[in-house]
């Protein structure tokens, strides 16, 4: 981990969803290893773990390019978003999700939400979950040119809210995550979980396992 200045401003926090706010990584595997299953393509966790916090269209465009993937992106991209539909009521919330928000509330009313998951699906999460109300805005990897580990979508999150990058702390949960936030020059907290493990996330400022740390670690900065 990184040694940061407790003397930092820290004015608004941004989160990753998948693997962090909701436990999602689980189905999105399922969902991927049955696509590719159905085309005669062979997908495991080692190619899932390599492309973990990537984008769909960056995602699908790396099948292709390096791992003999013959379909069209856009195809790919269009029939995941059917599959991942067939499993996504299975999605539940990480814990101490909604305490952690409701504290967070209480610091900052800037918080924010950079995801790399479509917006149509991204919406029905959060209004399933009972998640959309403690957001100010939120940026989806279906709205940026350029997905994680671009800053692209961290930069565009703190302009949503009006925040300087600088001030801005994220929550992620990927070594493409972090290393986006890093470069958009933001505080990036790590949330080690079952799914990440085996994940480098050395890069990240500071490491948490559980979401209920995230508000000490805040109020330290205050």
């Amino acid at each position: 981990m990184i040694g940061l200045n407790i003397e930092m401003k820290i004015s608004a926090i941004i989160f990753d969803q998948d693997g962090v706010l909701i436990d999602s990584e689980p189905i999105h595997y399922l969902a991927l290893t049955k696509f590719f299953g159905d085309h005669d393509y062979r997908y495991d966790l080692s190619l899932h773990e390599r492309y973990f916090g990537y984008n769909a269209h960056n995602f699908f465009t790396n099948m292709r390019e390096s791992h003999g993937v013959s379909l069209e992106v856009e195809y790919m991209k269009s029939k995941h978003r059917e599959y991942i539909h067939e499993f996504e009521q299975r999605i539940q919330l990480m814990p101490s999700v909604i305490n952690t928000l409701e504290e967070l509330t209480t610091i900052t009313p800037n918080i924010a939400l950079a995801t790399g998951t479509y917006r149509e699906l991204t919406e029905r999460n959060l209004k399933r979950l009972n998640l959309k109300s403690y957001f100010k805005g939120s940026i989806c990897g279906d709205e940026v040119l350029n997905g994680k580990p671009h800053p692209e979508i961290y930069l565009k999150a703190a302009e949503l809210i009006k925040a300087k990058p600088s001030e801005c702390l994220v929550v992620e949960d990927s070594p493409a995550g972090i290393e986006s936030a890093k470069k958009a020059g933001m505080v990036v907290v790590s949330l080690l979980s079952n799914h990440n493990q085996k994940a480098n996330l050395s890069q990240a400022d500071h490491q948490i396992k559980n979401l209920d740390e995230l508000s000490p670690f805040l109020r330290s900065f205050r």
